[in-house]
């Protein structure tokens, strides 16, 4: 079990779109934390604000795209909002950033799900 803790919560924001809130570590023990918080979710967009997550690994990186992936095949997304620099730079660096939107804040991830 991992020393370091995760919580995350989930509110919806608009119709289809769930805000879930994650902070603190993700790693091969938390993810599990994000799983729960949203497995019954019935929406198709979800924004994952990783705004209070300080580092995030490969497990956390794989759930990210499960999450996407998923999503997806209900014709919904991903996006991500107010990822820390290290966090950031290591969704970027996995491409991530290339499946699914990256947006410094909510407000702006909110957009990106809703914009053609």
């Amino acid at each position: 079990m991992s020393d370091h803790f995760l919580t995350a919560t989930t509110t919806v924001v608009a119709g289809d779109i769930t805000v879930l809130v994650a902070v603190g570590e993700i790693d091969r023990d938390s993810t599990t934390v994000l799983a729960d918080a949203v497995h019954e979710l019935p929406g198709r967009w979800i924004v994952a604000d990783l705004a209070g997550v300080t580092f995030c690994d490969s497990s956390g990186l794989n759930y990210l795209v499960q999450l996407h992936n998923r999503l997806a095949g209900r014709g919904g997304s991903l996006a991500v909002a107010g990822a820390r620099d290290f966090v950031l730079r290591t969704l970027k660096v996995a491409s991530l950033d290339r499946l699914f939107p990256l947006r410094p804040t909510v407000d702006e991830a909110v957009t990106a799900l809703t914009t053609p």
